[in-house]
């Protein structure tokens, strides 16, 4: 018993302390509030608040935490935390020595605000309950755009599904209709069902130009324009064989026109000129249907 420690001594009733304890008592309750306001506001638990006011720190887990706590305490009743700290410091000084023991005063440790273990179960059940309004609050935003975009994929795949080309009545596939009864009903619509000279079709004939090009007995400079829109220009040599086609008017310009041959819609119109003249001609869809 005679070895006990100050620390010992000032924790065991002992009232002859700075009357800090008195002091915030008095101030806690002239504010009108209880131990357990103190205890939600500042995380202190209410058996140490007890002990402060009592003078009564051996309840506190060790010194070290005592005069952070008396600062926190101070500062929430709106007095000097600072000047109360210091106070403690005085007191535990003269009840400690020296003070190399203690973390406190030997400055190792600091106690601005007390530590984790030490706050009470309900501060840290209204972190979790923040923590997990937090996450539901970014979730719901983030369930909601994926569940708006479910809606419209699911409409928009219904829609393109009800929708079926082939379903009008043989007009599947845009609406054109099948290449063999288009040319059955092209060979029965002309007068009598004869198609006009040359060999080509009345639907060939009334929907564009084709001018098939043969070149024999020597080479030819050519250009071809197309509706006026240059499509070849070259030298060839005999044996070239092409056809070109235009909506309107096909522009034939040779270096050699006897050199070559000239169909229109498959009507022979002989050679362009003679040979080794430089000729222009021009066929038009008019001049190549009243042929």
């Amino acid at each position: 018993m005679d070895e006990m420690s100050g620390w010992e001594r000032g924790s065991s009733g002992a009232r002859d302390g700075a009357g800090i304890g008195e002091e915030l008592r008095r101030a806690r309750e002239e504010l009108g509030l209880s131990l357990e306001d103190v205890e939600r506001a500042t995380k202190i638990r209410r058996r140490y608040l007890e002990g402060i006011e009592r003078e009564d720190y051996g309840v506190m887990p060790a010194p070290v935490y005592v005069r952070g706590f008396v600062r926190t305490y101070a500062d929430h009743l709106g007095l000097d935390g600072e000047e109360y700290a210091r106070r403690m410091r005085e007191y535990q000084a003269a009840h400690q020595g020296d003070g190399e023991d203690d973390p406190i005063l030997s400055g190792e440790v600091s106690v601005e605000h007390p530590a984790p273990p030490l706050v009470s179960s309900e501060g840290i059940r209204e972190a979790e309950r923040g923590r997990r309004f937090s996450g539901t609050s970014v979730a719901l935003p983030i369930f909601a755009v994926v569940l708006l975009f479910a809606v419209v994929a699911a409409f928009y795949y219904i829609g393109k599904a009800s929708y079926s080309p082939g379903a009008s009545g043989g007009q599947g596939g845009g609406g054109a209709a099948h290449p063999a009864k288009q040319q059955q009903n092209a060979s029965r619509s002309g007068q009598g069902g004869k198609q006009p000279a040359g060999g080509s079709s009345g639907e060939v004939t009334t929907r564009a130009l084709e001018a098939r090009l043969d070149v024999s007995g020597g080479p030819s400079w050519l250009e071809i324009k197309s509706d006026g829109k240059v499509v070849f220009v070259q030298t060839v040599e005999p044996g070239f064989s092409r056809t070109f086609t235009a909506r309107h008017e096909i522009s034939i310009t040779s270096g050699n026109a006897g050199a070559v041959k000239v169909r229109i819609n498959g009507q022979n119109y002989g050679a362009l000129g003679e040979m080794g003249q430089v000729l222009t001609r021009t066929f038009t869809l008019k001049q190549a249907g009243s042929s």
